[in-house]
């Protein structure tokens, strides 16, 4: 009887192993990889996740630890939110039941929104019939108002287009595109036609060129451009050296 009872005693048990594991073994994980964007903003929040492959052939996002080698440059919470500090780079790090993956983000300084301030004229000059209201008298250091509205995008997210406006040239503002230097510095351009007075037609054009600024601060802007101002009926133009005063983010990037 006692090589009967121990024959069904291990018959159970291996019914009893096989019901709470009616899969086979746990699939072991194997590659890891992160999927996210190659670029973010500072100040910005951006979420990546970790995908494993596993020994049965599944693939599945999983829980994984995160980890950053630059906190000055940008920071990672226990979901995978990477936050933007600072222009340059990181290395992200997921790590997931001994397996790693790591991949390069870039972070670049955030120039979106809306700007609003002041700039002062530094240079001025003026040549052809440009000179006849009085050249650059009262021109240099006289201060005016500047607003620019930007959005930044492109998988670098380098690229950087909007609105400029003037308010020393009083006809308003126009289109202007550029880009995010690899040091983090902003440089545009633009050219735009200004309306005559009445409406009807077009008086001068505005070209927006070295355009050199950079951020003084999360939300604040500093530094120089250079417009050349054409009144099309008259010979010559102005030309102009401008540096801002004060210029500072007016809305949530």
């Amino acid at each position: 009887m006692q090589p009967l009872r121990l024959a069904v005693l291990v018959l159970a048990a291996a019914l009893t192993s096989a019901c709470s594991n009616p899969s086979g073994p746990t699939p072991a994980p194997g590659e890891l990889t992160i999927t996210g964007p190659d670029a973010v903003l500072t100040g910005v929040a951006t979420s990546y996740t970790a995908t494993a492959s596993f020994s049965d052939g599944t693939t599945r996002t999983v829980t994984a630890t995160w980890t950053t080698d630059n906190i000055q440059g940008a920071v990672v919470d226990a979901g995978g939110r990477l936050e933007g500090r600072a222009h340059g780079s990181t290395v992200l790090t997921a790590s997931f039941v001994g397996r790693q993956a790591s991949r390069t983000v870039q972070v670049v300084n955030n120039y979106s929104g809306s700007w609003s301030g002041l700039y002062v004229v530094r240079v001025c000059d003026k040549s052809g019939q440009h000179d006849r209201d009085g050249g650059c008298r009262g021109v240099v250091g006289s201060e005016a108002v500047v607003s620019l509205r930007l959005t930044q995008t492109g998988g670098t997210m380098r690229e950087v287009g909007g609105s400029l406006e003037l308010g020393g040239v009083g006809f308003g503002g126009g289109p202007v595109r550029g880009v995010v230097t690899a040091d983090g510095r902003l440089n545009l351009d633009g050219r735009y036609d200004l309306p005559d007075f009445y409406g009807y037609g077009v008086c001068c054009s505005l070209e927006i060129a070295g355009w050199d600024t950079r951020l003084g601060g999360p939300d604040a802007m500093t530094g120089r451009w250079t417009e050349r101002f054409i009144f099309l009926p008259w010979t010559g133009s102005s030309y102009i050296e401008s540096e801002i005063v004060a210029l500072t983010r007016a809305s949530a990037r």
